[in-house]
């Protein structure tokens, strides 16, 4: 085969395809309301729970660089016991999904 017989690959980048354009926050809130439909109809677990992860890790970091406000975990002394709150921190660190 010659240099101008190569195949083009099938999947890739399109040109003729308009760029579709979302922001993080939207990006954020799109993972939330599938994260919610999937658990609603007790969809895919592992699917829910990275959705979730995703999700929360985009409005964490638009948090830190931009709001500067601190998510709930930032703030969990405010709403959880002090006896309590070293085991709140530990359960919300530790994965909830056996599969």
């Amino acid at each position: 085969m010659g240099k101008g017989s190569r195949k083009k690959p099938k999947f890739g980048f399109n040109p003729k395809v308009p760029k579709l354009k979302v922001t993080k926050p939207q990006i954020a809130q799109r993972e939330i309301d599938t994260c919610a439909d999937l658990y609603f109809s007790n969809g895919d677990v592992v699917s829910t729970h990275l959705l979730i992860t995703a999700a929360h890790e985009i409005l964490a970091a638009i948090d830190k660089k931009i709001l500067k406000t601190g998510m709930f975990f930032d703030h969990a002394e405010q709403y959880v016991k002090p006896e309590l709150l070293e085991e709140y921190r530990s359960l919300m660190k530790t994965p909830s999904i056996r599969v």
